[in-house]
């Protein structure tokens, strides 16, 4: 039986929706990429453009079945986070990772003699590269994502200009790290999350975004430098040098699509998942569990070995090819929705946290595979700990049902 009910259908297309997380990112990689605004891109195109397109219609797809066959009301509940009880287990759990996170991450400072952000500043020779302890630091910047994303529901619903500051602190720990993408990272899980209770603040949100554009154009100068970025990329005589400044957020969105976009024609798969399988074994432990990923040929070569970012797809399509990569996608889509229309339903914490790293890893699915990248997945495997001890009613989160 055919339920249509098209205030629902909508819902998928709201800026917090799964619809718009995967459709509107990749939409503007293909109209970057066409443009070639930097002699580095190259606007062929190839049997990628195929696989890109074939997963926005796929996304349409999936979401129409899935609320047809499956309906659930999705309108959104004007009352937002004020029916939805926060428990004091899930706040004390939150406040637990925080304070682990950050002994963690002092200690991590006092053994490695500072910090980014300073060894900038005095002119260190170590960079960012050279800060964390193997193993921990990607344990603790899954950790830093989930328990800030925790911290800012639980500001939601009990805001205060202590918990307001402490938030504003703790998003400013990436930057004392040059970080990007764990700052990216968590001001798109914490955007997903205010979406949800709040749609009408998306014009809020984009002066955020243009904010954290600027800071991301920030670190990328004092991480690598202006001039060094314009050598690389080699922008065209009509773009003014004054714009050059944004091409750190034109070579971020358009560079990892042209790398695959230049190659995948070349590619020879490997029939194993080594690529992606590597990326989810702690460095400490890789030296032990070589896959011997350097001995693999499979003829895929960066068109600048300084960009070297190349999508949620490369993985799948060095291990299996390319309709493996778009079948993978399918799957990651039909999660991402069944988790978004759990977390509209039932507005509980723990369902609206694990959509919101979910949402981030799909639009950032331009820009690198987190979806096997361990410090973001790890988050998915932590998040359930947050769920002990919750199983009775009073317990838990409570919430008013309402129908549509």
């Amino acid at each position: 039986m055919f339920y249509i009910r098209l205030r629902d259908y909508v819902e998928l297309f709201r800026p917090s929706g799964p619809l718009f997380a995967f459709i509107i990112p990749w939409i503007v990689v293909l109209i970057g990429h066409q443009l070639a605004l930097c002699k580095i891109i190259k606007p062929t195109m190839s049997i990628f453009y195929l696989v890109i397109i074939g997963n926005m219609l796929s996304a349409l797809i999936i979401a129409f079945l899935v609320q047809t066959f499956f309906p659930k009301n999705l309108a959104y509940n004007q009352t937002g986070i004020d029916d939805t009880f926060i428990s004091r287990h899930f706040k004390r759990a939150t406040y637990g990772v925080l304070i682990f996170y950050l002994s963690a991450q002092a200690f991590q400072v006092l053994y490695m003699k500072g910090f980014p952000l300073l060894w900038i500043i005095i002119g260190d020779t170590k960079t960012y590269i050279d800060y964390g302890i193997q193993s921990l630091n990607g344990l603790l910047n899954a950790l830093y994502l989930l328990s800030t994303t925790c911290f800012c529901l639980y500001y939601l619903k009990n805001k205060s200009r202590g918990k307001l500051l402490f938030l504003l602190f703790l998003m400013t720990i990436p930057l004392m790290l040059v970080n990007r993408q764990i700052l990216i990272s968590v001001c798109l899980q914490m955007s997903c999350c205010c979406l949800i209770y709040n749609p009408k603040s998306i014009k809020k949100f984009t002066w955020l975004g243009v904010m954290i554009l600027a800071l991301f154009i920030f670190i990328g100068n004092i991480r690598t430098g202006l001039e060094h970025l314009v050598k690389i990329l080699q922008p065209e005589p009509y773009i003014p040098e004054s714009l050059h400044s944004l091409l750190w957020i034109y070579a971020y969105i358009v560079t990892p699509f042209n790398n695959v976009n230049a190659a995948i024609d070349s590619i020879n798969p490997a029939g194993f998942p080594y690529m992606e399988l590597n990326t989810l074994i702690p460095s400490t432990l890789r030296g032990y569990l070589s896959l011997n990923i350097e001995e693999i040929n499979t003829g895929f070569k960066l068109v600048h070995q300084n960009m070297n970012v190349s999508t949620f797809y490369l993985s799948p399509i060095l291990d299996f090819g390319a309709f493996y990569a778009f079948a993978l996608m399918c799957f990651v889509q039909l999660f991402l929705i069944t988790a978004y229309r759990r977390a509209m339903t039932t507005k509980l914490p723990y369902d609206i946290v694990r959509y919101s790293i979910l949402y981030m890893i799909v639009i950032l699915s331009i820009f690198d595979n987190l979806l096997f990248a361990l410090p973001v997945v790890f988050q998915l495997f932590i998040l359930p700990v947050l769920r002990i001890g919750l199983a009775r009613k009073k317990d838990f989160f409570y919430l008013k049902q309402y129908s549509g």
